[in-house]
Formats: structure tokens, C-alpha cells, sequence
């Protein structure tokens, strides 16, 4: 049962038992990944794999409340895009002109 050894599913799991049959189904936590089978379960920290799915560029974390993964970008590079695992980078030149209150837009002209 679950309550026994969280029905061996692993402390980064939740354990569920089903009334009618007593199976137990373990399931990640959020912000886990299962590495293991469906017999075998095995959950590790999902930032650790394939960089949580945030792709080369972008840093994987864990929201401080829910331990969602986030992908931020890594320095230098911008995020073109609303969804966070899909990130593009622009090189902005060297001689772009900043404005404050303003946009600076890759190869435009300070204006």
C-alpha cells in the first residue's frame, strides 16, 4: 500500500492505490522525470536530463513553489519567443545604440 514505503515508489514520487484492485501507480513529482520503467520507477530531477528540455542555450531551474520547470536564457543571448522551452538568440552588434525608455532592435539604427 501506499502508505507502507510510499508503495515503494521513490521519495520524488507520488503514490496512488487503487481501491478496487490495490495496484499501485507511481508518479513523478513535478519537476521529476521518470529514468526508470513502469515497474522500476525511477524519478530523477528532470534538469538533469536533456537540461529539463530547455534546449543549448537556456538555463533549466525550478520554480521556487511549485518545482516547475523553468528555462531562462543564459547571458548574452534573448528570448524571441513567448514559449520558454522554444528559445532563439539575436546577436545584437557591438555598436547598437541604447535609448532610455526606448527598443533596441537588432541592426536598426538608434532611432
Amino acid at each position: 500500500s501506499c502508505g507502507k514505503n510510499n508503495g515503494g515508489c521513490g521519495k520524488n514520487a507520488l503514490c496512488s492505490e487503487n481501491r478496487k484492485t490495490s495496484a499501485i501507480k507511481c508518479t513523478c513529482k513535478t519537476g521529476y522525470t521518470n529514468t526508470g520503467s513502469a515497474v522500476h520507477f525511477v524519478c530523477k530531477d528532470s534538469c538533469t536530463i536533456k537540461n529539463g528540455g530547455c534546449g543549448p542555450r537556456a538555463a533549466c531551474s525550478h520554480h521556487a513553489k511549485t518545482n516547475a520547470v523553468r528555462c531562462t536564457k543564459k547571458a548574452g543571448h534573448t528570448n524571441t519567443r513567448s514559449a520558454s522551452r522554444h528559445i532563439r538568440t539575436v546577436n545584437i552588434s557591438a555598436n547598437a545604440k541604447w535609448a532610455q525608455n526606448g527598443v533596441t532592435v537588432a541592426g536598426g539604427h538608434g532611432e
